[in-house]
């Protein structure tokens, strides 16, 4: 009898021990808490989707997809469970960045986030030669500005050409701002003289206050030459 009650008390200890090296304690015992954030990422004004957006949740971020989605399987820390707000940062090339504290509940948030588009856009450029002057053009483009066209910092045009040598040369030249029909839309020009043969093809530059710019490669169809944009020579 004093043998079995021996035997008992050893297998005792013995459990007690092996529950406190493996931390077994189901008081201090938490499961770890996730939840999905989900959302849509457009461009606020045209309502176009945003591809590749960064969306950056807390610690964790996501690209967003073609169609502009996300989808974060976020995990909580002990703080937002308590509905502490969490930062969320979504950026985008040539978008203003768009942050907001957000406050996630344990199951699903749709966080949907409307872009502020930043950088100017050249919507139509054109080289048109002036009738009766050999190598001398104009050269005429229209841009867009969602912030105004005030915020239009400069236009400038490319303009690659073969020189009386036959050595390749680029012009490099400003445009002004010549008319404004519209508060996000200016029209611009300039009269450019070659000294050589002009390229058949140029780019165009927009730069504007907020450090954003756009670009857009130009070339001349010999079969159906550019015409004016607007205006006269």
């Amino acid at each position: 009898m004093r043998c079995f009650m021996l035997i008992l008390i050893l297998l005792s200890i013995t459990a007690c021990d092996i529950e406190e090296y493996y931390g077994a304690d189901n008081s201090t015992q938490q499961l770890v808490e996730t939840t999905v954030v989900k959302g849509n990422v457009t461009n606020l004004y045209t309502g176009d989707s945003v591809y590749q957006a960064t969306v950056q949740l807390g610690s964790q971020e996501a690209l967003t997809d073609a169609n502009g989605n996300y989808f974060i399987n976020y995990l909580l820390s002990e703080d937002e469970e308590q509905n502490k707000p969490t930062p969320l940062r979504v950026s985008a090339d040539n978008y203003f960045d768009y942050e907001q504290n957000v406050v996630l509940s344990p199951t699903i948030n749709q966080i949907d986030v409307p872009l502020k588009y930043g950088a100017p856009i050249i919507e139509q450029t054109a080289r048109v030669s002036v009738p009766g002057e050999f190598s001398t053009y104009t050269c005429q483009a229209i841009v867009l500005d969602y912030q105004g066209w005030s915020n239009i910092e400069d236009v400038t045009g490319h303009f690659p050409y073969e020189d009386n040598n036959g050595n390749t040369r680029l012009l490099t030249q400003s445009l002004n701002r010549v008319n404004v029909e519209h508060p996000n839309r200016a029209y611009y020009q300039t009269r450019l003289e070659y000294e050589g043969a002009a390229s058949i093809y140029f780019w165009i530059t927009a730069d504007d206050h907020d450090g954003f710019q756009d670009s857009l490669f130009h070339s001349i169809n010999i079969y159906a030459p550019d015409t004016l944009l607007f205006g006269t020579q």
